[in-house]
């Protein structure tokens, strides 16, 4: 690899967007390559990466930042990509509808993973209310009891980045 950053942030984060599109084999295809989603010609082939590194410098690219489509119908392209935090972009994931079979399974499940992946982000108590919008008390309250309403847990998974299942996975399960 002639530009020797294949070890860079923002070359993972190509790549990634590369292998999300085409890789047929990753779990996540479906969601994009297999929606049709797919890179502009500027940011493929063999000046891609130069292409797409020169537009994300030119276009607000730091480290803490992650790539997204404006429009999650739409391509990888210039006109419909921007740079937003983390928990922005997870918090404009869509979510599947929960169904009520869905909702029972969650409020049965064993012990909660909250504290643990709590602490793994890095996030005091204070942090992961502000960031969820779920009070500190009520935060605390669920990492000792393990128990809680869907509504606040949904809002917890939004805010960590996890799903449902990672949240009320038993760690004995892991």
């Amino acid at each position: 690899m002639k530009h020797n950053m294949s070890h860079s942030r923002i070359y993972h984060i190509y790549n990634g967007m590369k292998q999300r599109c085409y890789n047929t084999r990753l779990s996540q295809y479906q969601n994009y390559g297999g929606k049709g989603i797919l890179i502009c010609d500027d940011w493929l082939g063999i000046n891609g990466f130069d292409n797409f590194c020169d537009w994300a410098y030119n276009n607000g690219y730091t480290d803490n930042l992650e790539i997204d489509r404006i429009d999650s119908n739409k391509n990888y392209c210039p006109t419909n990509c921007r740079w937003i935090t983390k928990s922005l972009n997870v918090s404009r994931v869509t979510k599947p509808t929960l169904t009520q079979e869905d909702i029972d399974k969650k409020e049965a499940s064993s012990k909660m993973q909250l504290k643990r992946i709590r602490e793994q982000q890095g996030l005091s108590l204070r942090a992961l209310s502000e960031l969820a919008g779920v009070p500190q008390r009520t935060i605390e309250d669920l990492e000792r009891r393990d128990d809680g309403r869907v509504s606040t847990m949904i809002k917890l998974t939004d805010a960590l980045g996890v799903t449902l299942d990672e949240l009320c996975r038993d760690e004995a399960a892991e």
